[in-house]
């Protein structure tokens, strides 16, 4: 509408057209053929929107699965690694708590017990606590603890499964243990590793 405005102004001003030939058929098969540009353009300009929003909400999806077990649906190891690189940055003291589940000799672990082992675990430790699957039978806890309240938190894990599970833990602390995430995890690692050979669970 803007554009067959602008050309019948521009006829009305220029001395050498008459004004009649502002109104003529010209103009209307003109002012018709802008508004259908102008809409076909909108019109593909909002679609365009809408899928490049779409696509966002995809890759934000995406993004969210990529960092999610498939069997618990609890964050996985790469999201426990953001997690512990958010806290690392933060410098505030946290502990990291590694509890591996042990099925019977010769027995495999099911979908249920993994998902049933999730859920205790999930619900013996603080709602704030980042909770993720690492491995086959291996879960990472980090909480916002110093020493003191680690060994409660680890205490309470071992009263919520230790009945039914076999469960060896391991646990470091920031910045006592380490002021890295790797030093961290392998001190975690260190002490699960120590604790099963004092209990005979090798």
């Amino acid at each position: 509408l803007f554009a067959a405005a602008l050309y019948a102004t521009g006829i009305w001003w220029n001395p050498a057209t008459p004004v009649a030939e502002a109104a003529t058929a010209a103009t209307a098969i003109r002012l018709c053929a802008f508004v259908l540009v102008g809409a076909l353009a909108g019109y593909y300009a909002r679609r365009s929107r809408i899928l490049i929003e779409q696509a966002h909400d995809l890759a934000a999806e995406l993004r969210l699965l990529a960092r999610r077990d498939f069997l618990t649906g609890l964050p996985n190891q790469r999201a426990l690694e953001v997690a512990l690189s958010r806290r690392l940055d933060a410098e505030q003291p946290f502990s990291l708590i590694l509890c591996e589940m042990q099925a019977p000799a010769g027995e495999p672990v099911s979908t249920e017990r993994l998902l049933d082992f999730s859920d205790r675990l999930t619900r013996s430790v603080d709602p704030a606590a980042d909770v993720a699957r690492i491995s086959q039978e291996q879960f990472g806890v980090l909480i916002e603890r110093d020493s003191a309240g680690m060994h409660a938190t680890v205490r309470r894990i071992h009263d919520a499964l230790g009945g039914e599970w076999r469960v060896s833990t391991g646990w470091a602390t920031f910045p006592d243990d380490a002021r890295d995430g790797l030093s961290l995890y392998g001190a975690a690692s260190d002490r699960l590793y120590a604790r099963k050979i004092v209990y005979g669970q090798l």
